[in-house]
């Protein structure tokens, strides 16, 4: 700046009136935020105060003393502005008067950080503030989204309510708890200090230390490490895993442009290419690093620090030596080279940078994670090298190596040296060389104390063989246990040994077995092996051999605690039936539920009502895939008529269905778009009312049939299930009677699907009753019988009706012998045409339409029964009948006929008849 040296423009001191006038002016008081943890500084508030000391910089100068500063006494640029000079100039003087926080003067509202900064405040303040634009892009975030910095977050002139005696209570532990991960800001060589400065700063360790080390948290901090590149100028972070900038792609591929959403497989590889130009180097003195050389701007801050280190009191004079600086350092290093490791796998320097060493020496380490997936230089040297890294204490091991250059030589090794103690193993060995051999060495070496084991072998050399071995080796002390055995030579064999193991697992169970010869067999063997304590269980069955009949199996065995259910059976033979038969056996416990039906061209929109009518009630989050399925609109308006009020979260696939959407992500959305579909349902919903209700009919029979078939095989033979049929005294006339139809339609060499039986059988229920020849229908719980279009009833059809059951009897019937309908408990028979209705105990029968009178509409009505009758209908009554426009009622014992409009009745006891009706009275009956 051309008056960047004019002394004579510049303040004499930070208190100067015009620069605390200044102050005010921009940054006013907003307010007090109690909890420090919640004053967080947004990237747009950190532009305006770089924006401010540009436009005011050359009126400060550098206060330390030459012996501190390079710049001591210079008037101040943003070539060198750094931390130390904004808080002298800036920070101090503006909240003085106030006794706040600076963030306090940016906001009156808190401010919950999702990262922590931890760096030198010697860096210069525009790469300060680049490296948070650059963090803010990588991982995606608002502009508005909050940093913990402490500057800005402590209150500088009260510094004993954010930095209390115990350190563990103070503002920095407690901002850590509140944010998801850590930002290390590397600096450059600056006229204050060296490269990477913040690896010598006690403050920097003790917040990084305590970070990492906090077993309260319920996830891991995450670790994001941001540094100068120097040939640009620009900032390269190193992040914790694939970061959200990650998954969105950089330039066009076949069907996807640029900035869509990036298919999976290229998230990691994304995230490579961007950390490729990180300058590793600067990471060279972490790997280092000693805490008790480590040093402070204030003397006492260091003697707090290392105490707190040592857990000895805070006014102790500072220990010389001490095991526990030892073992900080020592979880500082492994940490840095934990998270550097996949990088120099890369540039080939693991060895070089002596990470394995580094890692083995950090004691105090309980997990160990890595994340090598697609690490096309990762080989069987590499496995070998993460083996010695492993200490005999350790805990938890993660290790990812999908789709690298292990092979069961590499695999080997590492279990030789898989620490006796591990009580948690997550071993990824997706697409690689293994074979049995890997699993037979790591089934000689599982260590007894495991608790959770999750192994992926898809895509390998393990077949059958190797499934057994396992099995037999897994331990009894199992409470959690996933198996990723997709794309493998693996049968219904390997399937049954693994059944007689799974009993243990008393938590969460996870088995992959999509695109593998796995049928219904495999499916009967681990259907009776389920833990009824287990609340997590995830099924993965695409592309595989089952059938309705082993989802029947499933689903009947369900563990009656569960809370969270995944069940991905796309491009399978399963019917509407089957998926109907899961509905019926979903536990009400339920309330994270994940379908995956895609491709299952049988499926219609009976199985979405079927779902929503049977979801547990307290379902919080659905996900349910149908694309390429029949389901169409219609199906979906019955599914959104029908979901649980509870449901927060609902993601609906329907790609390639006969729906006219392509899906839907939340509940409201659905139920908006079913408000202005104009659609209607009713004839579905009775349908599917009616399978429901025939299918729980038919649960004895399933029963029964499950247990017969212990291989699942799905089917068993029709003289079984005739026996079976006979055995149940209370199966009504009219349930054996379609019952007998199914087995005659569905017979082959004299056995029988028994799903299909079910599923015929439920679906005579669900369609108009077809009553002839004698047949009889049951009907109840509002079920509907259409007795119409001349049904030949020369034989005497019969409907049983209850409980608000409803036949229409009409059309033509030819009642010769009478088309006939026994109701009781308030059932409706609406009677045209010649039908014929029997009533008792309150029935109620519509007798209209123009009645043949030459034999008659007629009803039969008795205790208390009642007829409305019209347009000529005729009716029997012994109880109360209301007869209108010229119906004609048969009373006798006492009935009752309230006539009108012409109305005739005979009656044998009392008739109420009035507006020209018509009674013929005889024993004492009455008409008005």
């Amino acid at each position: 700046m051309a008056h960047g040296n004019a002394k004579a423009s510049r303040y004499a001191n930070p208190q100067t009136v015009h620069n605390v006038a200044a102050l005010k002016q921009m940054f006013p008081f907003r307010g007090y935020i109690e909890q420090a943890e919640l004053r967080g500084i947004t990237l747009t508030q950190l532009k305006r105060v770089k924006m401010f000391a540009e436009a005011c910089c050359f009126n400060w100068w550098d206060q330390a003393s030459r012996s501190v500063s390079k710049t001591a006494g210079q008037t101040l640029s943003m070539d060198f502005l750094n931390l130390y000079h904004l808080t002298a100039w800036l920070v101090k003087p503006a909240t003085k008067d106030n006794s706040c926080a600076f963030v306090e003067l940016l906001s009156a509202k808190p401010q919950v950080p999702k990262w922590f900064v931890s760096h030198w405040w010697g860096e210069h303040l525009t790469d300060f503030v680049k490296s948070i634009q650059r963090h803010t892009q990588v991982r995606q975030l608002s502009p508005a989204s909050p940093f913990w910095v402490c500057a800005y977050a402590n209150r500088l002139h009260e510094a004993s309510s954010d930095l209390t005696t115990d350190l563990g209570q103070s503002s920095f532990c407690k901002a850590l708890k509140v944010s998801e991960g850590m930002l290390l800001i590397l600096n450059r060589e600056t006229e204050a200090g060296s490269p990477a400065t913040l690896f010598s700063r006690a403050w920097c360790a003790f917040e990084q230390l305590t970070g990492f080390t906090d077993t309260s948290r319920s996830s891991a901090l995450k670790l994001d490490i941001a540094a100068p590149v120097e040939s640009s100028g620009r900032y390269a972070v190193l992040t914790d895993g694939v970061a959200e900038v990650d998954k969105v792609l950089k330039s066009e591929i076949a069907g996807f442009k640029v900035g869509d959403r990036a298919p999976d497989h290229l998230w990691r590889s994304n995230a490579d290419g961007r950390m490729q130009n990180f300058p590793f180097e600067l990471m060279k003195p972490g790997l280092q690093i000693e805490v008790d050389k480590a040093e402070t701007t204030v003397s006492e801050d260091r003697r707090r620090i290392l105490n707190a280190i040592a857990e000895q009191e805070p006014e102790m004079p500072i220990l010389a030596e001490s095991e526990k600086y030892c073992k900080a350092s020592c979880r500082l290093r492994a940490t840095l080279a934990l998270s550097l490791w996949r990088q120099l796998v890369v540039a080939g320097k693991v060895l070089e940078w002596k990470l394995p060493e580094i890692l083995a020496a950090d004691l105090m380490r309980t997990d160990v994670v890595l994340d090598l997936r697609s690490c096309s230089q990762m080989d069987d040297d590499g496995v070998r090298s993460v083996s010695t890294g492993l200490h005999p204490a350790l805990k938890r091991l993660q290790l990812d190596l999908a789709h690298c250059k292990a092979s069961d030589a590499g695999l080997s090794a590492l279990f030789e040296k898989l620490p006796s103690s591990l009580s948690s193993l997550r071993l990824d060995m997706e697409g690689t060389s293994v074979s049995d051999v890997t699993v037979q060495d790591l089934s000689s070496k599982m260590p007894a104390s495991l608790e959770t084991l999750w192994l992926c072998f898809t895509g390998t050399g393990v077949t059958d063989q190797g499934l057994m071995q396992l099995s037999s080796a897994l331990p009894a002390s199992l409470v959690n246990m996933g198996l990723c055995l997709s794309k493998l030579k693996v049968t219904d064999l390997g399937a049954i040994a693994l059944s007689k193991k799974i009993p243990t697992v008393s938590h969460a169970l996870e088995l992959r077995f999509s695109e593998t010869s796995i049928g219904n067999e495999g499916m009967a063997a681990l259907s009776v092996a389920f833990n009824d304590a287990v609340q997590a269980l995830s099924l993965s069955l695409s592309s595989t051999q089952i059938s309705s009949a082993g989802l029947a199996m499933l689903s009947r065995r369900f563990p009656p605690v569960l809370q969270s259910l995944t069940l991905q059976c796309s491009k399978t033979r399963i019917s509407d039936v089957g998926v109907a038969l899961l509905a019926l056996q979903l536990p009400s416990s339920i309330q994270n539920l994940t379908l995956d039906f895609e491709a299952c061209e049988d499926l219609t929109d009976r199985i979405l009502l079927a779902l929503a009518v049977r979801l547990p009630p307290n379902l919080s989050t659905l996900s349910l895939n149908v694309a390429k399925t029949a389901v169409s609109d219609l199906g979906l308006v019955a599914f959104a008529s029908e979901l649980p009020v509870m449901l927060e979260s609902l993601e609906l696939e329907l790609a390639g269905s006969k729906a006219s959407v392509g899906g839907f992500a939340s509940p409201g959305e659905l139920r908006k778009w079913r408000s202005s579909s104009g659609l209607e349902c009713t004839e579905l919903k009775d349908n599917v009312q009616q399978l429901l209700l025939g299918l729980n009919r038919a649960a004895p029979w399933m029963t029964a049939c499950q247990e017969k078939d212990a291989t699942g095989s799905g089917v068993v033979d029709a003289q079984f299930l005739k026996d079976a049929l006979g055995k149940l005294e209370a199966l009504s006339d009219i349930d054996r009677t379609q019952a007998d139809r199914a087995i005659e339609e569905l017979m082959v060499d004299e056995v029988i699907a028994y799903v299909d039986f079910v599923g015929k059988f439920a679906s005579f229920c669900s369609t108009p009753a077809d009553i002839s020849s004698g047949g009889k229908a049951d009907i109840s719980s509002g079920g509907k019988a259409d007795i119409s279009s001349g049904v030949d009833d020369s034989s005497g059809g019969k409907a049983d009706i209850s409980s608000g059951g409803k036949a229409d009897v009409s059309s033509g019937a030819d009642d010769s012998s009478g088309v006939k309908a026994d109701i009781s408990s308030g059932g409706k028979a609406d009677v045209s045409s010649g039908g014929k209705a029997d009533l008792s105990s309150g029935g109620k029968a519509d007798v209209s339409s123009v009645a043949d009178d030459s034999s008659g509409g007629k009803a039969d009505v008795s205790s208390g029964g009642k007829a409305d009758i019209s347009s000529g209908g005729q009716a029997d009554v012994s109880g109360g009948a209301d007869v209108s426009t010229g119906g004609k009622a048969d009373a006798s014992s006492g009935g009752k006929a309230d006539i009108s409009s012409g109305g005739q009745a005979d009656v044998s006891g009392g008739a109420d008849v009035s507006t020209g009706g018509k009674a013929d009275a005889s024993s004492g009956g009455k008409a008005d």
